[in-house]
């Protein structure tokens, strides 16, 4: 009840469509896909209130690249707050996928990743979305564009990559992880992309560095745009380039609201003219203009 009243009150006090949901859903599978990082895919087991269809089928027809969606498994005391979650992928008829890796467990209790990577198939999970009030930009004057993926960063990118990819868009993809053994979505990148540069910081495969160092030996002027995933310290070295191409970015913040903003836990400072402003990640967010964007 206290979610639909905060939905409730951000959407009357921002005129805003309501368009995101509650639901408990199925897993259908979640397993290792690298060290330390799992694949999720769910469909929805029940009916949802405020929409016709069931929760997972909208989620599937109406989320767009950018997107997120909070997680948390379903009756259980911990973790006490949802995880916000990028959508990996649809099938756009009853079921998304997301993509997360486990983060170090405290010194007593295990972390919220840890518990997700412990569920199995038929087990129930939490997902309330989609939430995001900026997303990537899809564009079909748009004709070439690349895409820079940090780590789990690739994994938003892939569903943008797959949107382009209908459009018969001419994409390069960079994809940096820290070793091997955390490559994900390899085959699938290739599979979608025009280029594809893989890069490892030990030098375990592909390019031996960080992918912005990959990325600055390519001529990314001629890119119409640029997206990307990652790290702040991946957005800060993006920066340093000097990019006239425009360079959209998604940011990633813990918060406690369900993304209605009302907690104000996601702040992220950005310039608007020769002011310094305050905007929330998951409002006004995720997707940022990495100009605009105060990286201290």
């Amino acid at each position: 009840m206290t979610i639909y009243c905060l939905w409730y009150i951000n959407n009357y006090m921002t005129g805003r469509k309501w368009k995101t949901g509650r639901e408990v859903c199925n897993i259908l599978s979640n397993y290792k896909i690298g060290e330390k990082i799992y694949q999720m895919k769910v469909e929805t087991n029940r009916k949802i209130s405020n929409l016709d269809e069931t929760a997972s089928e909208c989620l599937s027809k109406i989320v767009d690249p950018g997107n997120y969606i909070w997680v948390r498994p379903d009756n259980q005391p911990r973790p006490m707050l949802a995880r916000p979650m990028s959508v990996h992928s649809t099938n756009r008829k009853n079921a998304i996928s997301i993509i997360y890796k486990i983060k170090a467990a405290g010194s007593t209790n295990p972390t919220g990743t840890q518990l997700l990577s412990h569920m199995k198939t038929g087990d129930n999970i939490e997902i309330v979305g989609p939430s995001g009030g900026n997303l990537f930009t899809i564009d079909n004057n748009i004709n070439k564009i690349a895409l820079i993926g940090g780590g789990v960063g690739v994994s938003p990118l892939s569903f943008l990559a797959e949107e382009y990819h209908k459009l018969n868009k001419d994409i390069h993809i960079f994809a940096g992880f820290a070793n091997k053994k955390e490559i994900i979505c390899e085959r699938k990148l290739e599979k979608i992309s025009d280029y594809f540069n893989l890069a490892t910081t030990d030098g375990s495969k592909g390019y031996h560095g960080n992918i912005i160092d990959a990325f600055a030996e390519s001529t990314y002027d001629d890119f119409n745009m640029i997206f990307a995933c990652g790290p702040k310290k991946m957005y800060q070295a993006l920066k340093k380039l000097n990019i006239k191409t425009p360079t959209e970015v998604s940011v990633e913040k813990r918060g406690a609201c369900y993304g209605t903003g009302c907690c104000h836990g996601c702040g992220l400072s950005v310039k608007e003219g020769n002011k310094k402003v305050y905007k929330r990640v998951c409002t006004d967010g995720p997707i940022f203009n990495l100009k605009d964007m105060i990286l201290e």
